[in-house]
């Protein structure tokens, strides 16, 4: 029978998490472990070890309305994710990018240490945010629910799967210090033939979204194509 693991609920990150400075936004995909990365010793390394220990750090977030703000999330057939969302600055409107990518798919052996209470639809991303001040951070979260997914950070994680994670996650700093949750409300297969079909049924979920303009048909025709799915709903940041 699999051995309960005791969560760490504090909130606090584990002794083994050092603060060093940012990596750049070009390095999300190329460096910080294997995130984005094939490589090929991945049966020669545990997974999970922390080499060298992922990083954390505070970090100051600009806050959605109280209400969330419109989101479209494309999840990519390799795994990655990319969106945008409409958020309401002080004096005009403005759109924030979000990109990230499945743990699960950088280092699928880390579930292997995984609680046992985890269903098969829950994961772990790695996500960057595109700050409305221009800045960008990068943040674990969690998801649940398959496509009609769920997604909150910080994750809630036992001792265990946060080395597992850790190992993967390797020398990324992630932010702390705030709140993500995105909910679903719609979603788009993108996987079938009717290209027109999909671009036109997300266009109309984003007509009233203020995402319209950042769409427009180079990009859409550009995601809608390497896309598994398109999830709309809404996203809070705190």
């Amino acid at each position: 029978m699999p051995r309960t693991k005791r969560r760490n609920r504090s909130g606090a990150a584990p002794s083994y998490f050092e603060v060093h400075p940012w990596q750049s936004k070009d390095d999300y995909g190329e460096q910080g472990g294997v995130i984005g990365d094939d490589r090929g010793d991945a049966d020669e390394q545990t997974p999970w070890q922390p080499l060298p220990p992922v990083q954390f750090r505070p970090a100051t977030i600009t806050p959605t309305p109280e209400d969330g703000a419109e989101c479209v999330l494309f999840v990519k057939t390799t795994g990655g994710i990319v969106g945008f969302f409409a958020d309401a600055a002080e004096h005009a409107a403005s759109t924030r990018r979000i990109t990230g990518k499945y743990l699960a798919v950088a280092e699928g052996a880390y579930r292997e240490a995984l609680d046992c209470t985890r269903d098969s639809s829950w994961d772990l991303l790695v996500l960057c945010l595109h700050d409305a001040t221009g800045e960008h951070v990068y943040v674990l979260a969690e998801a649940h629910g398959g496509d009609f997914m769920t997604i909150t950070a910080p994750p809630d994680l036992t001792s265990e799967e946060m080395a597992a994670a850790a190992g993967c996650v390797g020398s990324m700093t992630l932010a702390t210090g705030f709140g993500l949750r995105f909910e679903c409300r719609a979603l788009v297969n993108a996987e079938i033939d009717d290209r027109e079909l999909v671009k036109r049924q997300v266009r109309e979920e984003t007509a009233s979204s203020g995402l319209t303009d950042e769409l427009d048909e180079t990009t859409l025709c550009r995601l809608s194509s390497c896309s598994s799915h398109v999830v709309f709903g809404r996203i809070e940041l705190r």
